[in-house]
């Protein structure tokens, strides 16, 4: 991997980063569509609307969610996802909410890693994948959900990755305190457990990054 492509991508992650995080809250509705409620695994009912962003192409599904603060209140958010829940309930899926937390207590650190050469490969479609898990496990611009700090790291360095605050992690480094999530490529679209600390998120495609990244993410707010 080039050094200055590697460059590249960290100024895209800075860049996207408060571009992403508008999709938790501030995303502006560019044409209201489609209204729809989807019954999630813990019995509620998730409210979803499809809309249009003022800039991105295509649809996207922007999905309602509750979750109880630690002052008591219970506050209500949104998040867009590229695929409707409908789409994406034939994808094995592991249950992992703990990749947050060490039984009561939240995880000190969550590291998001992948292959170095994916970012490029995928089109920045597996860097994409790292923020929208990242503004629910942790925080983008002054968006906080769980806020467990989330890195991006990848599973292996190169000699142009010496020298950047960029880590090696693999599923080996996932501890109690330590969470990793895993992108890789493979023969099917599938979420599982490595290890207790440790969740692969499986893509059979380069596109398909979306639609296991989206299913996590649905699956950590509690859709799935």
């Amino acid at each position: 991997m080039e050094r200055k492509y590697v460059i590249g991508i960290i100024a895209t992650i800075a860049m996207i980063a408060t571009f992403a995080a508008t999709f938790v809250y501030y995303s502006r509705v560019i044409e209201a569509g489609y209204h729809y409620t989807y019954k999630g695994a813990d019995g509620s009912d998730y409210s979803f609307d499809v809309v249009r962003l003022e800039g991105v192409n295509g649809l996207f599904q922007k999905a309602y969610f509750t979750l109880s603060r630690s002052d008591g209140k219970v506050y209500q958010y949104y998040t867009m996802f590229r695929n409707s829940p409908m789409d994406l309930e034939s994808i094995p899926l592991e249950k992992s909410r703990d990749i947050l937390y060490n039984k009561n207590e939240k995880k000190k650190q969550i590291y998001i890693t992948q292959d170095p050469g994916l970012p490029k490969d995928s089109g920045k479609i597996s860097t994409l994948a790292v923020l929208d898990i990242t503004k629910i496990t942790g925080s983008l611009g002054a968006v906080t959900i769980y806020g467990v700090p989330t890195e991006m790291t990848f599973t292996s360095l190169t000699p142009d990755l010496n020298g950047t605050s960029i880590k090696k992690i693999t599923c080996d480094n996932a501890t109690n305190e330590t969470g990793v999530i895993l992108i890789k490529m493979g023969d099917a679209d599938k979420i599982y457990k490595e290890n207790n600390n440790c969740i692969v998120l499986e893509a059979k495609s380069y596109a398909d990054i979306t639609k296991v990244s989206d299913k996590f993410v649905m699956h950590l707010i509690g859709i799935f």
